[in-house]
């Protein structure tokens, strides 16, 4: 394999996990952050099944394609075979570019958390925030919690020490590089590890393609959000 066939090769599987983790992390945070009290439940549930249905999808369109492949099989050479191979793969990364573009686009028109902005001094932009899923009264209560609470954590800082917190102090740092280390150790121990790499195991113990790509199909629409 050439030089730069192997970086290809090792770095698509690693920014598909980072990404991976990431919308995993991010995501329900941010609903964590945007939703009420009462929505939030609903909300992170919602995110987890849409999860599972994309991991659906992915398996129906790599059933699909077992089909094509087995349809070549029984009615071409070994040559069209494995041409019809080489240029399978290619078609299932170009199906699975416009639901990554449309998530990217999608990111962008996101508006920031009502914590974020309150953070940075925009208390009217905080409480526009808070009213697209609260009603007025509450959204008052939680700007008011957010001031309160930013008020005591000033108080309690010695006078002439007030300074502006950094991501870079102490108190970020640790829990920052725990909440990695457990991150990793739960996506290369979790089922995200069995979904990666669940067909070419299903390949090796002697399924068929097909019948592997089934057997993933029915692995993952069995999952629960």
């Amino acid at each position: 394999m050439p030089l730069a066939g192997l970086w290809a090769f090792v770095l698509r599987p690693s920014l598909q996990g980072i990404s991976g983790g990431l919308i995993g992390v991010v995501v329900p945070l941010y609903l964590a952050e945007c939703l009420s009290a009462s929505s939030r439940g609903k909300g992170t549930g919602i995110f987890q099944w849409l999860l599972t249905l994309g991991l659906v999808t992915a398996a129906l369109v790599g059933i699909y394609y077992s089909y094509r492949v087995q349809a070549v099989a029984l009615t071409s050479d070994a040559a069209t075979l494995f041409a019809f191979k080489n240029q399978a793969w290619r078609r299932i990364f170009w199906v699975s570019l416009p639901p990554g573009l449309l998530f990217v686009i999608g990111s962008l028109m996101v508006t920031e958390s009502p914590r974020w902005l309150f953070r940075r001094g925009k208390k009217e932009q905080a409480y526009a925030a808070l009213l697209r899923s609260r009603s007025p009264e509450l959204a008052s209560l939680e700007l008011h919690e957010m001031e309160e609470t930013a008020r005591l954590a000033e108080q309690k800082l010695p006078t002439g020490k007030r300074v502006r917190e950094t991501l870079l102090q102490r108190k970020f740092v640790i829990p920052f590089l725990l909440a990695l280390v457990i991150l990793a150790c739960n996506t290369a121990t979790g089922i995200n590890s069995i979904n990666g790499y669940n067909v070419g195991i299903l390949l090796q113990s002697g399924l068929s393609d097909l019948h592997a790509h089934w057997a993933t199909f029915s692995s993952r629409s069995s999952i629960s959000p």
